[in-house]
C-alpha cells in the first residue's frame, strides 16, 4: 500500500541495516486489518505499528473494535507500539482516551507545537519546537489514564502520547516526509482544498 511504502521509505536506514554499527536490522510485515488479518502469533513480533486511515477512531465498524482489542491485548503484553494519525486516535481511545471531531476542521500540511518536556527527555527532539506535516479532521480530546502529553499547538492539545515505557503516538505523520510522503501530502491539499479548516503552515 501507499501507506507502506512511505513508512519503508521512512524507516531506509533500519531495513538496510547490517548490524556492523549495533543497529538490528528491521523486518516488516504487513497486515490488513480491515480485513481481520492479524499475525497468528504475536510472541514474534517485536513492535507494532498502526498507521493512518480515512475512518475514525470512533466509527462502529467490526475491524475497528477488533483492532481495539488487539490493541488492550498488546498493552498487556506490554508491546511496543506506534501509533500514527489514526494510530494515536485508536490506541488513545482503547485504552480509555476520547476521539471527537476537531473544531478546527481538516488540517494538511506542516504545523508547529510545543514538545513538552517529558518527551523530551524521552525522545530525540533537541528543540522545543517541532513540526510535523498533518492530515487529520480528528483530535485526541482526552488522554488514557497514565499516559504523558508529547505536546500542543493551538489547533491540537494531544499531539501524541508516550505510555508505560512501551506505547508512542502522534497525531503527525513522520512518513510524510518522504518523496512520496510529500507528494501524497499535495495530492490531498489538492482534492481538499475547499474543504480545510484552520491551515497548517
Amino acid at each position: 500500500s501507499l501507506v507502506s511504502g512511505m513508512l519503508r521509505q521512512f524507516l531506509k536506514p533500519g531495513i538496510e541495516a547490517d548490524g556492523k554499527d549495533g543497529r538490528s536490522r528491521l523486518e516488516i510485515t504487513d497486515y490488513d486489518v480491515m480485513n481481520l488479518q492479524y499475525p497468528s502469533d504475536w510472541s514474534k513480533v517485536d513492535a507494532v505499528i498502526i498507521t493512518g486511515s480515512l475512518s475514525s477512531a470512533y466509527d462502529q465498524d467490526p475491524w475497528i473494535a477488533r483492532l481495539s482489542e488487539e490493541i488492550r491485548s498488546l498493552r498487556e503484553q506490554k508491546k511496543r507500539m506506534l501509533g500514527i494519525c489514526f494510530g494515536h486516535q485508536l490506541i488513545c481511545q482503547a485504552l480509555g482516551g476520547k476521539v471527537e471531531k476537531s473544531k478546527h476542521g481538516l488540517q494538511l500540511g506542516f504545523r508547529s507545537f510545543i514538545a513538552s518536556a517529558k518527551a523530551q527527555q524521552a525522545l530525540p527532539w533537541p528543540q522545543t519546537m517541532m513540526q510535523l506535516r498533518m492530515a487529520h479532521g480528528d483530535v485526541v480530546t482526552r488522554m488514557p489514564t497514565g499516559a504523558f502529553n508529547v505536546g500542543l499547538s493551538s489547533e491540537c492539545a494531544v499531539e501524541g502520547i508516550l505510555l508505560d515505557d512501551c506505547i508512542l503516538t502522534l497525531q503527525g505523520h513522520p512518513e510524510f516526509d518522504t518523496d512520496d510522503g510529500i507528494e501524497s501530502l499535495k495530492r490531498l491539499q489538492a482534492e481538499f482544498g475547499d474543504k480545510l479548516g484552520d491551515r497548517c503552515e
